[in-house]
Formats: C-alpha cells, sequence, structure tokens
C-alpha cells in the first residue's frame, strides 16, 4: 500500500474522535501538527548534541499524539523528565539575565525545539476545552520546554 490516498485532496482529514472528516485547519489538526512539528525539531535538535534522552522525548511526543488522536492512555516519562530537568540545572550557573536564543547552532537548534513545545503547550490547552486529555500531557509540554531550556544553555 502506497502513502498517497487522495483522501485529503479536498482540504479535509479524518478525525477519529469525532468519527468525522473535518478540515485540515481544524484545532485537531493544527494541535495534532503541531506536535508533529515538534517531534521533528527533536530530531533536527538530536543530530547537534550527543543527548540520548531527546530520543526518548521524541518518543513520548508521538505517545501524546495518540493520545489526543484516538483518546489512548497517555504514556510518557514525566518523572524521568523531571529528575533530567533537576540535573541539568544543577549542573548549570545560576541565571542572572535573559538568554538569546543563539551561542551555537547546537543551543539554535534547541531554542527552536522548545519555542515548538511552547506553541504545541497553547494548542493542546485549546484542545482540552474540546476533547478529554490526561493532564500530564500539559505537564510533560510545560517540562519538556523547561528542560530544552536549560539544555539549549548548556550546549550555548
Amino acid at each position: 500500500m502506497g502513502i498517497r490516498t487522495g483522501t485529503g485532496d479536498d482540504g479535509t482529514t479524518y478525525n477519529p474522535r469525532k468519527r468525522i472528516r473535518e478540515p485540515k485547519d481544524s484545532l485537531f489538526c493544527e494541535t495534532l501538527g503541531t506536535l508533529d512539528e515538534l517531534s521533528a525539531y527533536l530530531g533536527f535538535a538530536r543530530v547537534g548534541v550527543d543527548e540520548e534522552f531527546l530520543g526518548n522525548l521524541q518518543r513520548d511526543v508521538h505517545a501524546l499524539m495518540g493520545h489526543l488522536a484516538v483518546g489512548k492512555e497517555l504514556k510518557v516519562n514525566l518523572k524521568e523528565l523531571e529528575k533530567e530537568i533537576e540535573n541539568l540545572e544543577a549542573s548549570l550557573p545560576p541565571l542572572d539575565h535573559f538568554i538569546l536564543p543563539g551561542g551555537s547552532e547546537a543551543s539554535s537548534r534547541l531554542h527552536l525545539a522548545r519555542v515548538v513545545a511552547r506553541r504545541a503547550e497553547r494548542k493542546v490547552v485549546s484542545f482540552s476545552r474540546e476533547y478529554d486529555v490526561d493532564p500530564q500531557a500539559l505537564k510533560f509540554l510545560n517540562a519538556l520546554s523547561d528542560y530544552l531550556f536549560l539544555l539549549a544553555r548548556k550546549y550555548g
């Protein structure tokens, strides 16, 4: 079976939560699309850093997409992410000024992933007004952006 079905040529896609076809610019599609973009940016960031944990986070983002798309149980490693944040924060000097994204290619890639994570978080907030969403989803995205900020500092 090929990738091309042609069913989306009219600008719609299937929403399994509502069991209907809906416009590709719907909240459902925008939210899942933003998470897909986040996964791609995490992959982009992984190219520039030696952090295996970013791959785990990509898998967690895909688990979150499955949760939002079809309502399946959310399984993300929030505790592990929080521990990584604590360890990373303890290894960095205290922050005493605003950080401008940049400093190195790796840091810039991580900042791009961070801002997409923040946008994904905002989309999931909107999504949660219309669909049932596990509260861990927002905690995960908030922590993910914090982690990416700290990691960007490390590589900056």
